[in-house]
């Protein structure tokens, strides 16, 4: 399959928005995305590092515009901003000390 300069471009795209939302926080990495969206790992690794050799399934698109506000504009032709609405950074949330930690804590 020949993968065009603007699919791969597309692509490439695609994956800078997941990079951002790893980085702040609303999506742990790419195998916990795929998990929880039922994607093929593999599938997606591949795309990733070989855009111009590896489709980015369309199905693929409608994720990250619904659920994480990405802009479809900007996945599509680069245009415009990448979100739609502001995305929140996850403050990292303190373990919860349970009974057992605190008592060797104290020991």
């Amino acid at each position: 399959m020949v993968i065009t300069d603007t699919g791969a471009v597309m692509t490439k795209r695609y994956f800078h928005a997941i990079d951002i939302l790893i980085l702040k926080g609303q999506i742990k990495g790419l195998r916990s995305f795929a998990m929880n969206y039922d994607l093929n790992y593999l599938s997606l690794l591949a795309a990733r590092k070989e855009p111009t050799k590896h489709i980015l399934k369309p199905e693929w698109l409608p994720i990250l515009v619904t659920d994480f506000y990405v802009s479809a504009d900007y996945l599509l032709t680069g245009r415009g901003r990448i979100f739609t609405k502001e995305v929140k950074v996850e403050e990292p949330q303190p373990k919860k000390r349970t009974a057992r930690s605190q008592k060797t804590a104290t020991v």
